[in-house]
């Protein structure tokens, strides 16, 4: 089983945390190039791997490029999401919600080890993570090809809402963007890394 970090600005933490966000999208890098109009090449570990892309009934380009690939994991495989932390005394808490860290549920470590006193969430080891995710779907769709009932999924109330989102997130909306789609459920407390 592949456990990898994500990252969630603090208001995605919280939806997620409440159940309301069951999806996210993160774009797929590097970005296939078309080498014809049905058939692209995308460049995976170093390796040139081609995909085939096919459209649907209504027009909509559907991908075939193998979940496998997913840098995030495949159906089944876990993420925890990371937050960044600071020194507090001898010990640490985590910086979103000031809430110390029980060294009985972190694995006993409970002093800082850093020199600054703060830790980014990029550098958050895995073992301080408390959001943990199950992935229960993993798709490679068009930025601009999202539905009224993911942008619900992605925890806002609309397409038009989502559009926002992602550009106070990413600066801009680029609807052609190809994006790995990953849906979640949220794991209990007691379920996080083995």
């Amino acid at each position: 089983m592949k456990e990898t970090g994500l990252l969630f600005t603090p208001e995605n933490y919280d939806k997620t945390e409440r159940g309301v966000k069951t999806m996210t999208r993160r774009v797929i890098r590097p970005q296939p190039i078309l080498v014809n109009d049905r058939t692209w090449t995308w460049p995976c570990d170093g390796i040139k791997s081609k995909a085939s892309w096919a459209k649907n009934l209504t027009g909509n380009t559907i991908s075939l490029i193998p979940t496998e690939h997913c840098p995030f994991g495949t159906v089944g495989d876990r993420l925890y999401v990371k937050e960044g932390l600071e020194r507090h005394g001898l010990g640490m808490r985590y910086r979103r919600d000031k809430q110390h860290m029980n060294p009985l549920t972190h694995g006993g470590r409970y002093t800082w080890a850093w020199q600054r006193d703060y830790l980014s969430p990029l550098h958050m080891p895995k073992w301080a993570a408390r959001l943990w995710l199950e992935l229960v779907e993993v798709r490679v769709e068009r930025l601009g090809s999202i539905t009224e009932e993911d942008a619900r999924d992605e925890g806002v109330g609309s397409i038009s809402d989502f559009t926002e989102l992602w550009k106070s997130i990413n600066e801009t909306w680029e609807p052609s963007l190809w994006v790995w789609v990953l849906g979640y459920k949220k794991l209990p407390h007691d379920q996080g890394a083995r």
